[in-house]
């Protein structure tokens, strides 16, 4: 009991304390610099390709297999 409220006494601490570091910051909540958001759509772009590309390896696999099957 007394290690769940020394935990909650520090996640109350950090929390104000994040909360007064973007207070003090300025900026609005929902901002996010450019360069995060370009990164993230090509994340997004990565893994659709490499998505696609699995696909296409597991088709010809497909196609190969039943060629050497027949």
């Amino acid at each position: 009991m007394v290690k769940f409220l020394l935990r909650t006494l520090e996640f109350a601490f950090y929390d104000l304390l994040i909360c007064f570091v973007d207070h003090l910051s300025g900026l609005p909540p929902d901002s996010c610099p450019p360069d995060a958001v370009r990164l993230y759509r090509e994340n997004l772009a990565l893994k659709v390709r490499l998505d696609a590309l699995a696909a296409e390896v597991a088709r010809v696999r497909g196609k190969r297999a039943l060629a050497l099957g027949a």
